[in-house]
């Protein structure tokens, strides 16, 4: 008895420790979780109120009453059906470039053999260090200087500054890839070989059918981003039936003869906000699964 007890005591002790550490974990997550979450309660309570319940002082979260027709005056105040076929050439464009120039990178980076191979792709990591606001006066110059179908005679005011730098490729989606590449066993690389399959053979048929997951991740990554994009399409798009849905909604802070209208602002921003939860609801066992492929969950 006398040597069980300190042993009970000892797993009682850290039983609590337990215990105290996983309450304070739940407590981070839950104001966490409340500090992302509230600006989009926010939003979503002012879409159903009248202008003047948005700007009332002290804050009014339930609406005194409900107005759904906001929702109806927002879209029709919006080109809406232009915003969103703008939008969609856009991101699928955006998606083309993203899986090509990316997946052929990372399997060059993972498969291939060449002189500075690892130097390069620390270099390409490097270049994640640096915030895209440090290159967006550089970047918009390039552009600016570019021979293009522009009203100027260059990039500007075109989707090209939109959509070409896709086909760049991105360090991040590069680096995710090519984590996954080398989960691959070679021996499926030296069994096409011997079948008579070339480099560019090897990667369509075994690495890209092998990538469907990871692929999967990276296409829903890349589709939120652009669907929320704002800032590009600020920078260079100058013409209104050019705008995406992101930056349409700015109609409503004094484009289009309109003063500022938050309630039809925020009933567009929730509205904008419905494919892109769609889009993840449906594929979330394959975004989790291929966040997890590459190595990158946790």
């Amino acid at each position: 008895m006398t040597v069980l007890a300190p042993h009970a005591a000892w797993r009682s002790s850290k039983r609590v420790r337990r215990r105290f550490h996983a309450g304070l974990v739940y407590t981070c997550l839950l104001w966490l979780t409340a500090f992302n979450i509230l600006p989009l309660v926010w939003m979503i309570s002012g879409s159903f109120k009248s202008n003047a319940e948005v700007l009332a002082s002290p804050p009014i979260w339930i609406p005194r009453v409900w107005h759904w027709e906001n929702y109806v005056n927002a879209l029709r105040a919006l080109p809406f059906a232009r915003f969103f076929l703008n939008t969609m050439i856009v991101t699928s464009i955006v998606l083309v470039g993203t899986v090509f120039a990316n997946t052929i990178v990372a399997f060059g980076f993972a498969r291939l053999r060449a002189r500075y191979r690892d130097i390069i792709f620390l270099i390409l990591l490097a270049t994640m260090m640096l915030p895209r606001q440090v290159t967006w006066l550089s970047v918009y110059i390039i552009f600016a200087k570019l021979p293009g179908p522009g009203p100027s005679g260059n990039w500007i005011d075109t989707y090209l500054p939109l959509t070409v730098p896709a086909f760049f490729g991105s360090a991040f989606l590069v680096f995710m890839l090519r984590q996954f590449f080398l989960t691959v066993p070679l021996e499926l690389d030296e069994a096409a070989r011997i079948d008579g399959a070339n480099t560019l053979q090897v990667y369509w048929h075994i690495f890209l059918p092998q990538a469907r997951p990871a692929l999967a991740a990276i296409v829903i990554l890349v589709f939120i981003n652009e669907w929320k994009d704002y800032f590009t399409p600020l920078i260079y798009l100058n013409t209104p039936t050019k705008f995406t849905l992101a930056l349409g909604v700015q109609y409503f802070r004094g484009f289009a003869d309109y003063a500022t209208q938050w309630h039809l602002l925020m009933a567009a921003g929730t509205a904008l906000t419905i494919p892109p939860f769609v889009v993840f609801v449906f594929f979330q066992r394959y975004f989790v699964a291929g966040l997890a492929l590459t190595g990158l969950k946790g």
